[in-house]
């Protein structure tokens, strides 16, 4: 069966074309190019006529037209006051500009508010800071108790017992001098038969040293010698 044809748009009158698509812009009061009328008008008025016809309309000023790319733009011509229509294009500008500004203004003071927002809503409720405020204080009492005991508080040691002390620090750094010194000796025994450094024998059999153990015998003497000075 043959494809049935496409019935063609009926041809206006320039009269009553420039009319009907006059009102239908009016009506709609919103920005088309002239295939969407034309798809909007439901076959009404043929494509051509359409873009003929609203040219025309351009041209005597009852539509506003502008281009973007390879097609046409058409709306309505508003009807301005003569405030309107004594206002330059310098002054459109600055109310836009001075527009612009009141919005960033407004923008700040809305962030401003929901960031104050989200901080009260953080923040806990009067009975849960009345409940902090309490342990805080019995916190401070507690810890103001125990500062008064151990301020008042003295503990004596004995001449005796400090001597005992010493004595006791002294025997313990001797034995570790020597016996720090016997393992150097071995060491350096056993390195000379080898043929290895010291250094590397250390690491190789994983001796902890006073440096890897953080210790110090010279500073155990520093101390010693600063006592008998101050005596």
């Amino acid at each position: 069966m043959a494809d049935k044809k496409k019935k063609a748009a009926p041809k206006l009158s320039e009269k009553d074309a420039e009319k009907l698509l006059l009102e239908y812009m009016q009506r709609q009061n919103r920005p088309y190019n002239n295939k969407t009328v034309f798809e909007n008008l439901h076959g009404e008025i043929g494509q051509v006529q359409v873009t003929k016809v609203l040219a025309e309309l351009a041209d005597k000023g009852a539509l506003q037209c502008k281009e973007n790319g390879k097609q046409k733009i058409y709306w309505v011509t508003q009807q301005e006051s003569s405030e309107d229509h004594a206002m330059s294009a310098t002054d459109f500008e600055q109310q836009l500009s001075n527009m612009t500004a009141d919005v960033a203004v407004l923008k700040e003071k809305v962030d401003a508010l929901d960031k104050e927002n989200k901080s009260l809503a953080s923040s806990p409720v009067t009975s849960e800071a009345t409940t902090k405020k309490e342990a805080l204080l019995a916190e401070k009492e507690n810890l103001a108790e125990k500062l008064e005991q151990l301020s008042s508080s003295s503990v004596v040691i004995t001449k005796a017992d400090r001597e005992a002390a010493q004595k006791q620090f002294d025997h313990a750094r001797d034995a570790w001098r020597k016996r720090k010194r016997m393992c150097r000796e071995i060491m350096e025994t056993i390195c000379s038969f080898g043929g290895q450094k010291t250094k590397d024998f250390v690491e190789t059999v994983g001796i902890e040293t006073d440096e890897d153990a953080h210790v110090s015998l010279e500073a155990g003497e520093s101390v010693r010698m600063l006592k008998k000075v101050k005596r």
